[in-house]
Order: structure tokens, then C-alpha cells, then sequence
């Protein structure tokens, strides 16, 4: 059997919270694209392929007029597809908005094709926590 090293394990532990960095900026973006789709009268999303168009038609009330933005987003081909991520880039783009800290949170492929050789585990007997090393890689 392969025991973990200290140094494996606090790598380990660093993966873990990128992790979870990166999840609570998800959260942040899914609450962040319904706060600015919140500002349109209507809106539409067309998805085709590797690229996300967003339209969007407003009421300004106070300057009493009508306004209709478009953004488009397309995937780079090195990076993992996320509709979630094209939809708030398309919509920063419609309202002229900064997409820097979307974009550098984006998947590229080549992490994503196979994980580590170290999985996280829950131990059955005692429910603490166990990094075990294996000898192989698969797909996720």
C-alpha cells in the first residue's frame, strides 16, 4: 500500500481550497448574472456551438427611453464549455463590462482530461478524512 507524504497531502489540502475559492466565485458569477438579467424588461440567449449570444431589451423609465444591447461570448477551443460563463461574459459584454475575472477562472481542457494521482476519501469506520495515493490516472 502507498502512504501518503506530508508533502502530497498539504498539496492535497492547497487543491482543496482552490476548490473551493473557485466555487464560492461560481456562486458569486450565478448571483451576479441574475442580478444584471434582473435589469432587463426582456431578454434571450442563443447557444450554438462554442458560442452564446445574449440580447437584452430595457425600459429606462427616467430617461424615458428603450434600449437594446447585444454581447456575444465564444469558448476558446483550449478551454471547457460553460453556459454559465459564456451567459455572464455575453451579458458584461452587452452592458460594456471588465470579463477579466471570468476569464481567468475558466477551465483549460488539458486539467480537466485527467485527475490527480491523489483522491480524497471519507474513511467508513471513523468518517475522518483520507488522501489515498494511486498508481494510475483516469478520466473523470
Amino acid at each position: 500500500m502507498n502512504f501518503v507524504t506530508e508533502k502530497e497531502y498539504n498539496d492535497s489540502i492547497g487543491k482543496v481550497k482552490e476548490y473551493v475559492d473557485r466555487q464560492s466565485k461560481i456562486n458569486r458569477f450565478k448571483s451576479e448574472l441574475g442580478k444584471h438579467l434582473d435589469e432587463f424588461n426582456k431578454f434571450t440567449f442563443r447557444i450554438k456551438d462554442n458560442r452564446i449570444i445574449f440580447a437584452g431589451y430595457k425600459i429606462d423609465d427616467y430617461k424615458n427611453e428603450d434600449k437594446v444591447v447585444i454581447g456575444v461570448s465564444i469558448c476558446n477551443k483550449d478551454d471547457v464549455f460553460d453556459k454559465l460563463f459564456g451567459k455572464l461574459i455575453a451579458v458584461r459584454k452587452a452592458l460594456n463590462l471588465k470579463i477579466d475575472d471570468i476569464v481567468e477562472i475558466v477551465e483549460p481542457i488539458k486539467e480537466k482530461e485527467y485527475a490527480k494521482d491523489i483522491i480524497a476519501a471519507k474513511c467508513g469506520s471513523c468518517g475522518q478524512q483520507i488522501l489515498i495515493k494511486t498508481d494510475y490516472n483516469f478520466i473523470r
